[in-house]
């Protein structure tokens, strides 16, 4: 049984939101990451479209520029 869209829907957000939640620019890293190989596995499973799975993985990007900008890191790994 699949789970219901409204349930996928917050699984992603709650993955999306780790990014903001971070503390450091490396574990910023790892939640982006971990957002986009769910999207991509909700994909994958046909449960998402690829029109959906790009969505959330150009946010997944947006939040990760915006938290490293907050944290004063650059998007290069140093």
């Amino acid at each position: 049984m699949s789970p219901s869209p409204e349930k996928t829907q917050i699984r992603v957000n709650a993955a999306l939101d780790m990014i903001d939640q971070c503390e450091d620019a490396l574990k910023v890293r790892f939640a982006v990451a971990y957002a986009i190989g769910y999207v991509d596995a909700l994909h994958d499973e046909r449960l998402i479209s690829v029109d959906g799975a790009e969505l959330y993985r150009q946010d997944a990007y947006a939040r990760r520029q915006i938290r490293l900008a907050e944290l004063g890191a650059s998007l290069e790994l140093d």
